[in-house]
């Protein structure tokens, strides 16, 4: 994106900015891709430890195809799961995936927005398009649909409980001790 701004604000025919943009956008690719590997490198602690764990982006982010997150995603303990926002209370869609390692099958997060035309099958009412600013001062909508609603928060953490009783397992490597409420 930032890329696309110095674009506009200097012109394709500037040779300086066309290279400035061309180093940004190496420089932001090989950031993504460190951070890739590191997350990689964490979930596979995790599994090698019997560690319960989860990752969570949007459904269409290119993270997914990164080959070391595509890898763990392969693995036949790996359980995929992809849900709307937009059933878990809020005004956008933002379809989700999820993957966790060692929590079997107890996640059921499968909730897909049925709706047509922008419409929200859930609340019948137009989704926000996440571009631009909210109506919050200062902050974008981008930016507010990175928190989890309560809803779905509360439903992965209860799942990530019932997932260490179930397989005796210590989430963090502490014992659970109860549901959240």
């Amino acid at each position: 994106m930032l890329v696309l701004h110095l674009l506009l604000l200097f012109g394709s025919t500037h040779t300086y900015a066309v290279f400035l943009a061309y180093v940004l956008a190496i420089y932001c690719v090989d950031n993504s891709n460190t951070q890739a590997r590191n997350t990689a490198k964490i979930i596979n602690s995790c599994i090698h430890h019997f560690v319960l764990c989860l990752m969570e982006n949007p459904q269409t982010s290119m993270l997914w195809d990164a080959p070391c997150i595509s890898r763990l995603c392969r693995l036949s303990l790996a359980q995929c799961q992809s849900f709307d926002m937009c059933q878990y209370n809020t005004r956008w869609r933002k379809s989700t995936k999820v993957i966790s390692w060692h929590c079997g099958h107890e996640l059921d997060l499968q909730r897909k927005c049925q709706g047509r035309n922008g419409m929200c099958s859930l609340t019948h009412k137009p989704h926000i398009v996440l571009t631009g600013p909210s109506n919050v001062p200062g902050m974008l909508w981008t930016s507010l649909a990175q928190v989890y609603p309560d809803a779905l928060a509360r439903k992965l953490a209860n799942k990530l409980i019932d997932a260490s009783y179930a397989g005796r397992r210590t989430f963090l490597g502490s014992p659970v001790s109860k549901r959240l409420k």
